[in-house]
């Protein structure tokens, strides 16, 4: 049988794209190489599914930080980045996610921005999608198959299975994924198969991930803190990016929300050779001058203070500890005895402490992947090749990332269904 449409991966944006195309009346085969498709979306927002965003809109009062919260790396020569997320944001933006999932039996709720399903379980996202596949009657998922290579052929694109098995189909689907969890589905496949078509790779590294760092003393002793903060990184001297929010520490280093958005930088420099380091702001909310004259005026109000004492009611204990390991000064020296020098010490370790970033937790422990498919090569509006007709490239494969929030997974389903409506109407 040779069928109308050929999706490779069925994840999250394979699904989308399965859904749409199907309910055009299309004949669809989905490939997925693990036991049970959409094992990703399982695990996305901690089993809640944070699947869009209410700034994911053309509202121009959104626009400034809707496309603040994408990033790429592709060359653009007569467009940016923005003009890609544009066109697709313009064809399906957060209200038509709802829509689409409300057409699936999946109603919403949000909190604050970000928008989950009713249920709050992952779950009943990736079962209504699987559903909805069913429910077209002419949509095939078969699991547990791993595409080796594909191949043009007469009819269209032919798919060589590791079980021997073959198919074929008149358009394709590409919707592998990127690098990131690797025990979910994605491992890399899809860039292979992207670049036997000639399409350029824009190299990938783990983003959305914790970052290790030179300082093992300081995280043994802070490991396990959550505390807001703000985290500013920097690349051979310059700042490249900066967020405030619950940073968390741990033995290795540093992790939490404002880690994970600016860790793609991380990886990128580090990947290139260049050097990175982080700068902790513990008391965001405290100007230095402010801190230390509350800190001189604690001193000389507690005179028997110990200076543990001192910043008992402004930090967590175990992150007092590893601050004053950094400044060398005594846990339990008498607060009256500090001279000005050491206060400016405690300050500065507070509100400026460094520290050298040596590496990332690593795709397998990444939430999404940043690199993939040039967005020159790929038509926005359709989402098909530029190089290859009748190819289609979707999702986490793209070299596009999103913050936290449920950017990501919008995005696959967006460029999915785009993909699913253009393959089926074409």
């Amino acid at each position: 049988m040779i069928f109308d449409l050929m999706v490779i991966g069925g994840g999250a944006s394979g699904l989308a794209a399965a859904v749409t195309a199907g309910r055009l009346g299309a004949s669809v085969l989905v490939l997925e190489r693990m036991k049970e498709p959409g094992r990703k979306i399982l695990a996305s927002g901690n089993g809640r599914c944070n699947l869009t965003n209410q700034n994911i809109s053309s509202d121009i009062d959104k626009e400034a930080r809707l496309f603040a919260a994408y990033r790429s790396d592709s060359d653009f020569s007569s467009a940016s980045d923005e003009g890609f997320i544009r066109h697709v944001i313009s064809r399906f933006d957060s209200k038509k996610a709802e829509e689409f999932f409300a057409s699936t039996g999946v109603l919403t709720h949000s909190r604050g921005e970000y928008v989950y399903p009713r249920s709050d379980q992952a779950k009943t996202v990736r079962d209504a999608l699987v559903r909805a596949c069913e429910e077209t009657g002419s949509v095939r998922i078969i699991t547990g198959c791993r595409v080796l290579d594909i191949a043009c052929a007469s009819e269209g694109f032919t798919a060589a299975c590791e079980d021997g098995k073959a198919f074929t189909a008149r358009k394709l689907i590409l919707a592998a994924g990127g690098r990131s969890q690797e025990k979910l589905g994605s491992d890399g496949s899809g860039e292979r198969i992207a670049a036997s078509f000639g399409h350029h790779i824009i190299p990938s590294v783990p983003a959305l991930c914790s970052l290790k760092t030179d300082d093992p003393g300081f995280f043994r002793a802070a490991a396990g803190v959550r505390s807001e903060g703000r985290v500013a990184l920097y690349i051979d001297g310059e700042m490249a990016s900066e967020e405030i929010g619950e940073i968390q520490y741990t033995s290795t280093g540093l992790s939490g929300i404002p880690v994970f958005q600016v860790s793609r930088y991380a990886g990128k420099a580090l990947s290139s050779g260049s050097g990175v380091l982080a700068r902790l702001d513990l008391l965001p909310d405290m100007g230095s001058e402010a801190l230390f004259i509350y800190l001189s005026g604690q001193s000389k109000a507690h005179p028997d203070y110990a200076v543990l004492d001192l910043l008992s009611g402004i930090l967590n204990e175990k992150l007092s500890f590893a601050v004053l390991e950094k400044t060398d000064i005594a846990a339990e020296k008498a607060a009256c005895k500090l001279s000005k020098r050491e206060l400016h010490k405690i300050c500065n370790a507070l509100k400026e402490s460094s520290f050298n970033i040596t590496g990332t937790a690593g795709f397998e422990d990444s939430q999404v992947t940043s690199g993939g498919v040039s967005l020159n090569e790929v038509d926005p509006d359709t989402m098909m090749s530029k190089l290859v007709p009748g190819l289609y490239i979707t999702g986490e494969l793209l070299d596009f990332d999103g913050i936290c929030g449920g950017y990501n997974l919008h995005m696959a389903w967006a460029t999915g269904i785009i993909a699913g409506r253009s393959a089926s109407e074409s």
